[in-house]
């Protein structure tokens, strides 16, 4: 009785004719979400198999893809498609940079011009109290003030006030 040898390997198309498909195969791959394909993370080994005529077409169209081969004594027998990740959320620069998101700073610059008198200027207190209400506690308020008066978006034209730039 002769063994049936099956096993799946993940690999790139490199040549396809009516006969055989020739792949790139590596144990590990990462997407690279930037440049929209997929990197191996070991040196790839070069495979030419033979393939199941009904499949051709479907590694034609799979070209740039990424695909789980699977083979059965030297043949490939089926053909899948591995979808990248979900993209990550993009970065918040500002709470790299800054440690607070943008969001943040940008309620304390609105609830600023909201409140802003005809000079332009808001009292801290009543900064700080619309603030509050928009659940922002009193400690990230001060710090919140402090990171937009550092980088020069508000300042502080007299004792207790202050006004956009």
């Amino acid at each position: 009785m002769m063994k049936v040898t099956i096993m799946k390997v993940k690999g790139l198309i490199d040549r396809v004719s009516r006969a055989s498909i020739t792949i790139k195969a590596a144990p590990d791959w990462n997407y690279d979400g930037y440049l929209k394909q997929w990197r191996p993370l070991r040196n790839p080994v070069t495979m030419t198999l033979t393939i199941d005529p009904t499949l051709i077409d479907k590694a034609i169209a799979s070209y740039t893809n990424l695909l789980e081969l699977q083979i059965k004594d030297g043949k490939v027998t089926q053909i899948k498609k591995v979808k990248p990740p979900p993209p990550s959320p993009p970065t918040d620069i500002d709470l790299i940079i800054t440690g607070k998101p943008k969001s943040l700073r940008r309620a304390v610059l609105e609830a600023l011009e909201q409140l802003a008198n005809q000079e332009g200027m808001v009292s801290k207190d009543t900064l700080m109290a619309e603030l509050g209400k928009k659940g922002i506690l009193p400690e990230e308020g001060n710090r919140l003030i402090s990171v937009l008066m550092r980088e020069g978006t508000i300042y502080e034209p007299k004792d207790g006030y202050l006004k956009k730039t």
